[in-house]
């Protein structure tokens, strides 16, 4: 509902004294502290743009782009956002724009306060949103009025409806904080302050009834000519004041200059002369001052019956206007708070929805977890089970190992010895070897031993000694086995046996063959000391014979 679609004339100070009462808007011009000195067009009014002009506007195709300030406004007299001045400076406040373009407003949060809630729960946070006006004579004016930050949300959904086509600024985030201080507010008021000139540099969002709704531009500028008019009467009064008592004091004056005159106590009650007396007393005073105070107190009697009338009749259109706005603005709210009302149901129904999902999915992922951990704490067991079985194994391979080493140690020292036994007994079989003969033209010739008999008791004598060494070899080679099968279960312990029998064998071997040699030396010298004696034996015959 456009709110300033309704018959705005009382806000026109003109209205019921110069025209007629069926004329709502006056077309004469404006007093000086309100308009210019120009008249108005007959297309204009002080407040609204001109048929002509909201058509134009409201054709889609060929019309041109809208400017500030082309009078073709629907707010309150025409006016149009302008960016805040940098400093307030009451009414002679200077704007960053030209102020004889029209009407302007601006938008500024300047601070923030909060009011406790009796449950005592967070307090409730107001920013301070004020509203500045600027005649086209150049006059300021503010107006403040506190918002929650929900209502800034709801102004953007409205224009999101109002103007779906528009691409407009993201509103500020409700951040939801558990701890939320001074600064945390600081920055939300200057977030907003920001969005708000975003917003309102747009033509279209800045002349929008949910912009206009929100600042309550309406009461702005009623407010503003209040205050025009408080400051009109003050400055009316204060130049009647110095008049009368300029008119007084010169009155007073004339007086002492003709003291025979008795007549002269009699007039000082008039202000001014009256028309057609000739017989008061002439009072020497200046008349351009009592022609200037009869104005103003003219004047003042306009003002006066003006702002009578205006009263009047702002009472009885009191009476009728909020009846219908009022229901329309309360049809308003409860169209806006249903909506809201089936959001939060719809959301409720939503976080319903998915609380059951997650209850439902919190109790499978709990029987799921249940039989997650019984399996996990029975594989545990058996995990324990298997790592104590192996930590046996373990133990038992490392002394196993220790064992093997030992063991192997054991059969390298067994072996060693065996070596070195085999080689004692290898030199001792070559010092008991009976080397006495010389071969010469075949023939085996004793050289050691003088006779054969003395070869024969060497050979005796190398037996015997071959024998001994065949018995400690023989008694080698059974410690050597009994060694043997306690380092035959290593890799390398069948090799070893095989080696120390083979080593056992030869030397065996080798000491047999030494005493067949020995033997058949003992026959060879057997049989030469035969044929030796037969030869002896014929040669003493043959002396004989």
């Amino acid at each position: 509902m456009n709110l300033y679609a309704h018959d705005l004339s009382v806000l026109d100070y003109n209205f019921g004294f110069s025209e007629p009462y069926g004329e709502p808007f006056s077309r004469h011009t404006v007093p000086s502290a309100i308009s210019s000195t120009a008249f108005l067009n007959e297309d204009d009014d002080v407040y609204r743009p001109s048929w002509a002009a909201r058509n134009n506007r409201e054709m889609p195709g060929g019309s041109p782009p809208n400017r500030r300030h082309d009078g073709s406004s629907p707010l309150p007299l025409g006016m149009d956002w302008s960016p805040p001045p940098q400093k307030w400076d009451g009414q002679g406040t200077v704007w960053p724009h030209d102020p004889p373009t029209g009407w302007s407003y601006c938008v500024t949060i300047p601070s923030w306060t909060t009011i406790p809630k009796s449950n005592g729960s967070e307090p409730v946070v107001f920013y301070t949103v004020q509203v500045g006006l600027q005649s086209p004579e150049g006059n300021s004016s503010t107006r403040e009025i506190s918002r929650r930050f929900n209502e800034f949300l709801e102004l953007f959904y409205e224009l999101k409806k109002v103007l779906p086509k528009k691409q407009l600024p993201p509103a500020p985030p409700k951040k939801v904080l558990r701890i939320k201080n001074s600064a945390f507010y600081d920055e939300r008021k200057s977030s907003l302050e920001e969005w708000m000139e975003k917003m309102l540099s747009d033509i279209d969002v800045s002349r929008s009834v949910p912009v206009a709704n929100f600042l309550e531009l309406e009461a702005a500028v009623r407010s503003f000519f209040s205050d025009v008019n408080h400051q009109i009467s003050e400055e009316v009064s204060s130049n009647i004041t110095l008049r009368s008592s300029t008119i007084s004091i010169a009155a007073a004056s004339s007086v002492a200059s003709s003291p025979h005159d008795d007549a002269c106590y009699v007039e000082p009650e008039l202000v001014a002369p009256r028309h057609g007396d000739n017989e008061g007393v002439e009072l020497e005073i200046d008349k351009p001052a009592l022609e200037k105070a009869r104005t103003d107190m003219e004047n003042l009697v306009v003002r006066s019956n003006q702002e009578v009338s205006e009263k009047q009749f702002l009472a009885t259109k009191d009476e009728q206007v909020p009846t219908e706005s009022t229901m329309m603005s309360i049809l308003e709210e409860n169209k806006v708070l249903m909506q809201e009302l089936d959001a939060s149901r719809e959301q409720l129904q939503y976080l319903q929805k998915q609380y059951e999902e997650f209850v439902i999915k919190s109790k499978s992922d709990v029987e799921f977890f249940v039989k997650e951990i019984k399996s996990l704490r029975g594989a545990q067991i058996d995990l324990k089970q298997e790592c104590s079985q192996l930590m046996e194994e373990k133990s038992g391979l490392e002394r196993l190992l220790q064992t093997e080493k030992h063991r192997m140690e054991q059969a390298d020292i067994a072996n060693q010895k065996l070596l070195h036994d085999y080689e004692f007994l290898q030199c001792r079989l070559q010092d008991s070897s009976v080397d006495f003969f010389v071969e010469e033209e075949d023939k085996l010739i004793l050289e050691s031993a003088p006779t054969a008999d003395d070869a024969i008791e060497l050979l005796a004598t190398s037996d015997n000694l071959i024998s001994l060494l065949l018995a400690e070899a023989k008694l080698l080679a059974r410690d050597a086995e009994a060694d043997g099968m306690a380092g035959s279960a290593t890799p390398n312990g069948t090799d070893d046996k095989v080696l120390r029998n083979v080593l056992a064998n030869m030397f065996v071997e080798n000491a047999r063959l030494r005493m067949q040699v020995n033997s058949v030396i003992r026959c060879a010298l057997s049989a030469k000391g035969i044929t030796e004696k037969d030869e002896d034996e014929s040669v003493q015959e043959e002396l004989l014979f």
